[in-house]
């Protein structure tokens, strides 16, 4: 039950004409990371909700609201790591978009692609499919995603939001564009918005003022109403509201809303004082959604009909919309309703659906060939076959069953020449019902057939290259890129501006050889006269002088149809002028399309995808990016790059899907090149990572404009190979590794760098050298975030030299400080004689060494005292600290021999407290050095007798362990050592048994 104030929704009346209404959706959320940002999501960034929580608290409000009338199941959850792309085809970047954020500039004018992005998801699939009944998309507010709620398919209508009849669906489908900037009460108010459509549908309107209906009487309020009782309210009005939003009035007015959804059909409106109080702020302040749960629960929700023929239960119209007529709120009986979109490309036939709609059901043995007729320009008509007859599905309502059908084009296919408007039409004495009764003649309905035999101009493609501009005049809907973008639907309209002129220029002229409009929205024939000009010059174009050419004269159209004119030569221009007046209604101006037509480019080839180079990991990133190039003879299509192209497979079952970052351009061309990356796995990149990676280009990702596919291949392979964690401190801290070392100093410059030639262990020392500054350090952190365990360490050793020009020498005493994993120490000061001593000066020109007790507090006359800062734990060390100090003046250390007295494991060469394999790989890689983590027999070289003592502590357990099996390229010397533990039988029974893998190439000469 919800936290609802003093109000409690009712439970539904379930029966078998009332059942529980199963609203299937899918979840597209878009979450991309930042890679810049610690691959963080936008809304962890910025401090927004977790969409996944935000759709919890959604599904719950609403089934605990509607009493169990409604079932909500998110089938699927798709996670996409990418921004969607723009009708425009423009994406945003990762930065550019927190960028933008930050700024609040930048942004966008244009809008989600819908087509683009149902396309790349197959929603239309799983629409037919009967899968979903549903889409919902989750991004930030500037992803513009569509709108608060929208519709998609045949028959679409306004919900507060956009419609897409161009769907290719048997029926028409909701869909929600929720922020995860906001939260579960904006989600809910996208749902109010959407409701008061469907409910004003169902009652043929909706009228506040005057409550007539029971809808207009549920939404009355004292803002709005003119009386002195009051119902519900509206999305934006609660009953006793002043104005919009004002969820939290506390004043107490007359409301009869718990008689509506108590009584309902039979409600008299008898009003009780009500207060805020019914609905209640969920204890946190929050009297949006409190009032939207309460909007919700006073929604009648029970069995029966009323007097009017309409529902009793009114989420009917919400969620099963399709099967109730607009207006009058009945049931669709002997109906059908025509799913058509657009034919645009040349096929032997066409396909569309009719989805019948009958109380009792379709008899299907009535269902065949002759069912509907297609007419069209030039006389054509056609009776349809029968593709496929769908099974018979349950409403709310009755029965629905969906029949494929197809019409081959006039000609025997479908063609440029066949475009034009095609009406569909139900034949009588046809379609039965399963009472007998025929469904009746009935026009269902249309579709455009634009099919050019010549190449369209990409205007939106060349806009977004700095290719072309556009200027037109002003619009109020849509803009330019709605002329341009191949989609019917889409709008640019003048408001109340006529004629609409529309200015297409060139960087470089093009070739043209046709023309084609659409115009709509207005009655009449003609209902449109349309000219276009150009020239080689603006100037020209607008004095109509010089290279001025008047390609198409002014021609007449009606409204809805395509027109069309072809050059009889082609010619080539850099100006080109479209002006549309309207000759009938009142002076808006609506273009639907205008294309600009070229020679066709042969398509011969396929397009191919190359990866630029191998990626590069990095240990403890968290992304590893990389490039690939699309390369096609003629366009890439970029609404089809994005994430889902590339799958990352490897070791220890490691399957992910590459993130798409950016593109080089977002603009069809010949050539696109497309920024990925991929997450570590784990998060980071470490050791336990370490294998062999692919990268797969997937099948059905990547297209040209020709709609050829980019064949699924492996696109390159790359190798991690992170060292294990230091879980224990190498033997010596400064072995020719000083970009491990931090270099801090206040107020001045410091650095690191490594010196072979001043050293007293290994090869080589870490140089520190400052140009001033008070407080100087080195910091030593253990890589990847890990601490170490020293529990049994006593001591830290080290050798330091000095070099330092000031005439006072160093002028405070050192400090050291061991650091562990939460910030507690354990430091020390030298002093001497009872007071601090700069010991530093002591070792300028000459190595010193030092040892500091590193478990004792004692406070000794001269010596180190140590000091505890909180209660510093020795298992989980994380960080060593050296300060030295010189007012004013810079001065250089060199430090080595640094480390701590811990146990050393004979052949533990990798440190990692195991003698394995990767001890064998370090003796490898440091064969011939100094370095005293593998110079085990302390012999002062690292040679073969640091092999021979690594064999003889090798595990014989492990012996046919895959990951003892060194690399190739060896040195000689390392190969002469080898061969002769090999010959002694040393080696060969170690790394090769019956179970073993092939000898590598590495394998003793003989």
């Amino acid at each position: 039950m919800l936290a609802m104030g003093t109000f409690q929704p009712p439970p539904a009346e379930i029966t078998a004409t009332n059942p529980v209404q199963v609203v299937r959706a899918i979840v597209l959320n878009f979450e991309p990371t930042v890679p810049s940002q610690g691959n963080q999501t936008l809304w962890q960034i910025f401090g927004w909700n977790d969409p996944r929580q935000l759709a919890a608290g959604f599904v719950g409000d609403m089934e605990a609201a509607s009493g169990g009338a409604v079932d909500y199941q998110i089938v699927e959850w798709r996670d996409l790591n990418e921004f969607p792309i723009f009708t425009d085809g423009f994406r945003y970047t990762a930065d550019e978009y927190v960028q933008n954020r930050q700024t609040n500039t930048g942004w966008s004018s244009a809008t989600a692609d819908f087509y683009a992005i149902a396309q790349q998801q197959g929603l239309a699939e799983l629409v037919n499919d009967n899968v979903i009944d549903e889409i919902w998309m989750f991004g930030d507010h500037f992803f513009s995603l569509l709108g608060e709620a929208w519709m998609a398919g045949p028959q679409s209508f306004f919900i507060n939001g956009p419609s897409f009849p161009e769907f290719p669906v048997d029926r028409a489908v909701a869909g929600f564009g929720f922020s995860y900037e906001r939260g579960v009460a904006e989600m809910l108010h996208n749902h109010g918005h959407r409701t008061e459509n469907h409910i004003s549908r169902a009652y043929g309107g909706w009228n506040i003022g005057n409550p007539l209906t029971p809808w207009d009487h549920f939404t009355a309020n004292v803002a709005q109403t003119s009386r002195t009782t009051y119902g519900v309210g509206s999305v934006h009005y609660p009953f006793n509201a002043s104005g919009d939003y004002d969820y939290a009035n506390s004043r107490t007015l007359n409301s009869y809303a718990d008689d509506i959804v108590a009584n309902f059909p039979t409600q008299t409106y008898a009003a009780v004082p009500t207060t805020r109080d019914a609905w209640g702020d969920l204890n946190v302040g929050d009297w949006h959604r409190g009032y939207l749960q309460w909007f919700f629960g006073h929604m009648p929700r029970d069995s029966g009909i009323a007097a009017d023929g309409r529902a009793n239960n009114w989420y009917k119209y919400i969620n099963d919309f399709n099967s109730y007529r607009p207006n009058t709120g009945l049931p669709r009986n002997d109906e059908a309703i025509l799913g058509a979109p657009p034919l645009t490309e040349a096929a032997a036939g066409y396909e569309f659906t009719l989805r019948y709609y009958d109380v009792q059901g379709i008899d299907a043995a009535t269902l065949g060939s002759g069912d509907v007729v297609v007419s069209g320009p030039g006389g054509y008509s056609q009776a349809a076959t029968v593709v496929e007859i769908g099974p018979e599905q349950s409403t709310t309502a009755g029965t629905a069953r969906t029949v494929r059908y197809r019409v081959t084009g006039p000609g025997g296919t479908w063609d440029a020449a066949d475009s034009g408007a095609y009406s569909v039409s139900l034949q009588a004495g046809q379609v039965r019902d399963k009472a007998g009764a025929l469904l009746p003649a009935a026009g269902l309905g249309s579709f455009q057939a634009n099919i050019a035999d010549q190449a369209r101009l990409d205007i939106v493609a060349m806009i977004a290259s700095e290719e072309a501009t556009v200027d037109a005049t002003a619009w109020d809907i849509g803009g330019p890129p709605a002329l341009f973008d191949g989609s019917t639907s889409s709008l640019y309209r003048t408001p109340n501006i006529d004629p609409a002129v529309v200015t297409v220029s060139f960087e470089a002229p093009q070739e043209l050889t046709g023309y084609r409009t659409l115009m709509s929205h207005a009655g009449g024939n003609p209902a449109y006269r349309w000219k276009v000009e150009a020239a080689d010059s603006l100037a020209d174009l607008n004095a109509r002088t010089g290279s001025y050419l008047l390609l198409v004269p002014p021609t007449d159209t009606p409204s809805d149809v395509f027109s069309t004119s072809m050059l009889v030569a082609p010619i080539t221009a850099s100006q080109v002028r479209l002006t549309v007046e309207r000759l009938t209604g009142d002076n808006y101006v609506h273009i639907n399309s205008w294309e600009l037509l070229t020679e066709v480019a042969p398509d011969a080839a396929e397009p191919t995808a190359v990866l630029i180079a191998t990626p590069t990991v990095n240990p403890g990133d968290r992304t590893t990016p990389f490039e690939v190039r699309y390369i096609d003879d003629t366009s890439i299509d970029v609404r089809t790059i994005n994430f889902g192209d590339v799958r990352v497979i490897g070791p220890n079952g490691f399957a992910a899907t590459a993130a798409l970052y950016g593109l080089d351009a977002n603009a069809n061309g010949p050539t696109r090149s497309a920024e990925y990356f991929v997450t570590a796995p784990g998060g980071a990149w470490d050791s336990g990572d370490n294998g062999f990676y692919t990268l797969e280009l997937g099948d059905y990702q990547v297209f040209d404009v020709a709609g050829k596919e980019a064949p699924a291949k492996t696109l390159g392979t790359f190798t991690v190979n992170v060292p294990p964690p230091e879980t224990r401190p190498r033997i010596d801290l400064a072995e020719l590794n000083a970009s491990d070392w931090f270099a801090l100093a206040a107020g001045a410059t410091a650095s690191t760098s490594d010196d072979a030639a001043r050293r007293t262990l290994g090869d080589g020392s870490v140089r520190f050298e400052t140009t001033g500054g008070f407080d100087t350090y080195l910091r030593y952190e253990p890589p990847n975030g890990v601490s170490w365990d020293l529990a049994d360490a006593t001591q830290f050793r080290f050798d330091l030299y000095a070099e330092n020009p000031s005439p006072f020498g160093f002028q405070a005493e050192p400090i050291i400080r061991f650091v562990d994993a939460d910030g507690d120490a354990m430091e020390f000061r030298y002093y001497r004689n009872g007071s601090p001593y700069p010991l530093w000066n002591d070792a300028r020109g000459a190595w010193r060494s030092h040892a500091i007790d590193v478990k004792s507090t004692a406070q000794p006359a001269t010596g180190w005292r140590g000091t505890a800062i909180g209660t510093p734990d020795w298992s989980r060390m994380s960080t060593v600290e050296i300060h030295a100090d010189t007012w004013d003046f810079g001065f250089t250390l060199w430090l080595d021999r640094a480390g701590f007295n811990l146990p050393v494991i004979a052949g533990d060469y990798s440190n990692d407290e195991l003698v394995d394999g990767a001890d064998f790989l370090a003796w490898q890689r440091r064969f011939g050095s100094r370095d005293p983590m593998v110079d085990g027999d302390v012999s002062g070289q690292v040679a073969a007798g640091d092999l021979a003592l690594w064999s003889a502590n090798f595990p014989q357990s492990q012996a046919a362990a895959v990951s003892a099996a060194p690399s190739a390229g060896t040195a000689t010397a390392a190969d002469a050592a080898i061969d002769a533990l090999f010959a002694a039988g040393d080696l060969s029974t170690l790394f090769y048994s019956s179970a073993a893998v092939a000898r590598p190439k590495w394998r003793p000469r003989r």
